[in-house]
Parts: C-alpha cells; sequence; structure tokens
C-alpha cells in the first residue's frame, strides 16, 4: 500500500487539483467546525 499516493499520469491533474484542495478544505472545516459549533451551541443554550 506504499505506492497508493502516487497518482497515475493517466488521470487529468488540471481539474483533480483545485477539487481535491476545496474537498480537503471542505472537511478539514467541517472536521474543525462541527465540534466549535456544538460547544458554541451548548454554552448558548445553558
Amino acid at each position: 500500500m506504499p505506492e497508493f499516493s502516487v497518482r497515475p499520469p493517466a488521470q487529468p491533474h488540471r481539474f483533480a487539483a483545485p477539487i481535491d484542495r476545496l474537498l480537503v478544505g471542505a472537511g478539514c472545516l467541517l472536521v474543525i467546525g462541527a465540534p466549535l459549533l456544538a460547544l458554541a451551541s451548548c454554552t448558548v443554550w445553558r
């Protein structure tokens, strides 16, 4: 499984790269924002 990070050259990178970055950014925002949102809602509705 060490070769999993290396992508085949046949795949177009010009359209894949921005979408990948967008998905990664959205995932990070979701992972970081969800606990913060839960904490904020808990402190507000207490």
